[in-house]
């Protein structure tokens, strides 16, 4: 949502206080020259970082996100992976072992109808 004049006027206020404060500040780290991130503020104080202006957590450069993100995804796969290991190949329930009668047996072996061949022989 867009800001109003005043909004801004206030915002740029507050910048200004900011920078001035910072001179008599002994420990105050310079702002470094150029752009900063976008959504970010400088914070003098020691060791002198971008901030998030909600947030108000320190930037991480790309670079430094992947690599942590890099990290956290291979352990998280290898948790996966060894979790996984002798899990079931499909997500059906699993069949239950059952006695099966001699005539089941012989119907699977030579038929449907072998069962009732082997009751009249």
């Amino acid at each position: 949502m867009p800001i109003s004049n005043h909004q801004r006027q206030e915002r740029r206020a507050a910048a200004r206080r900011a920078f001035v404060a910072t001179d008599d500040v002994p420990d105050a780290v310079p702002r470094p020259p150029g752009r900063g991130p976008r959504n970010h503020f400088w914070d003098p104080r020691s060791p002198g970082v971008w901030r998030h202006n909600e947030s108000n957590e320190p930037y991480q450069s790309r670079a430094a996100r992947l690599a942590s993100a890099r990290g956290r995804h291979a352990a998280a796969v290898r948790g996966r992976r060894w979790s996984r290991i002798n899990a079931a190949r499909c997500t059906a329930a699993p069949v239950l072992a059952r006695r099966w009668t001699s005539a089941e047996k012989t119907a699977s072996l030579w038929g449907p109808d072998s069962a009732k061949i082997a009751r009249a022989s």
